[in-house]
């Protein structure tokens, strides 16, 4: 799992009104900029994985819930390679129970 840089620390400011608002608007433009920021941070990530896709299995996961890459089965160089890059915070392999 690869955790990206820059999480949003502040939300735009939201609607004078927004305590009087139906859940379903008050949620709207909340996730609207969490997509858009992951979207913006991961960029550089999503554009670099596109060219090394033989080097993972399958296609990666993008969360943007909490800014979040899932590659499975990355190889030993794509995972050094990605610790060079200014975007990401960090990198955990899976674990799995034996």
């Amino acid at each position: 799992m690869i955790t990206v840089l820059d999480p949003i620390d502040q939300l735009k400011e939201l609607p004078k009104d927004y305590d009087k608002l139906d859940r379903e608007t008050q949620v709207t433009p909340i996730v609207q900029q969490l997509m858009q920021h992951a979207d913006r941070i991961q960029k550089p990530i999503r554009d670099f994985l596109r060219k090394r896709s033989q080097d993972y299995e399958g296609e990666p996961h993008y969360f943007w819930i909490n800014n979040q890459i899932y590659l499975k089965n990355a190889t030993k160089n794509l995972i050094e390679d990605l610790t060079k890059m200014p975007e990401i915070q960090e990198i955990r392999l899976e674990e799995y129970a034996t």
